[in-house]
């Protein structure tokens, strides 16, 4: 079977919805420019979300709410998940009614089945009973991505900002598989990698904490620690202690062996 690229995977998910809006009486075109992907014919605006296998992490940034709320769209705003897309292809839709969410919080699926959220088998076109929901589907979270008001909530210091931001951008540079959210209590900046995690974060005025998978590591500074809770690897900055281009040597090591190897 042939792989599919994050790209190919994105795609034909816009199809299907596309189809399946076509066969409930609605056209939907291809929207850029206003954080979505698709506007309906009855005036929705839809964003896709595709995954290969079952169904993850749905990552949804601030800036999207902000820029329907300021055109006073975000009350038909919806999120349609198609997953299981190489076998089974099955949609959730997430109603605008989800909306109660707080900035950077993550709500469980399974607090709004089965009120807010519909799941229709593709090939069927018929809606699937929330308790048919596998307790993993359910489980899964959403979250709403917003660095600004994350490292403000924080009071990070410029220094610890800045630095933060030029490793997150080397993070998502080592490849298109890295995905990163918000933890549930708001405390932490995750990153994950093959769906496995790759890097937690977190942060204060002065100071910086970043905890990576287990691996094997080459530490000539002798800057790694063992988090004494989590039992992983950690390294921890002060101001006059942070090194990025250390941090960003260690986690492009962390992603490069994956899961492999011991601390």
């Amino acid at each position: 079977m042939k792989t599919m690229s994050r790209t190919e995977i994105e795609d034909r998910a816009i199809q299907y919805v596309i189809r399946y809006e076509k066969k409930r009486g609605y056209t939907a075109r291809i929207e850029q420019g206003l954080g979505c992907d698709l506007v309906t014919s009855d005036n929705r605006y839809i964003e896709v979300k595709g995954m290969r296998g079952r169904i993850g992490p749905v990552q949804i940034y601030e800036s999207v709410f902000d820029n329907l709320g300021k055109i006073g769209k975000l009350n038909r705003y919806f999120i349609y998940v198609v997953y299981n897309i190489l076998a089974n292809p099955r949609l959730v839709i997430i109603s605008p009614k989800m909306q109660r969410w707080q900035k950077y919080k993550i709500r469980l699926l399974e607090n709004s089945i089965p009120r807010h959220i519909e799941s229709i088998d593709l090939k069927t076109g018929k809606k699937i009973k929330p308790t048919t929901l596998s307790k993993k589907e359910k489980g899964k979270s959403l979250a709403i991505i917003d660095i600004k008001s994350f490292l403000t909530s924080k009071g990070a210091s410029k220094l610890m900002r800045n630095s933060f931001l030029a490793i997150r951008k080397e993070i998502l540079g080592f490849g298109r598989d890295v995905v990163e959210f918000i933890s549930r209590s708001g405390a932490m900046y995750c990153f994950y990698s093959a769906g496995k995690g790759l890097a937690w974060f977190e942060l204060s005025k002065n100071r910086m904490r970043i905890q990576f998978r287990k691996g094997t590591y080459r530490d000539e500074k002798k800057l790694i620690m063992r988090n004494e809770r989590s039992g992983l690897p950690m390294l921890y900055f002060k101001p006059t202690t942070i090194d990025v281009q250390y941090a960003i040597r260690l986690l492009k090591h962390a992603y490069n062996q994956g899961i492999g190897g011991r601390f």
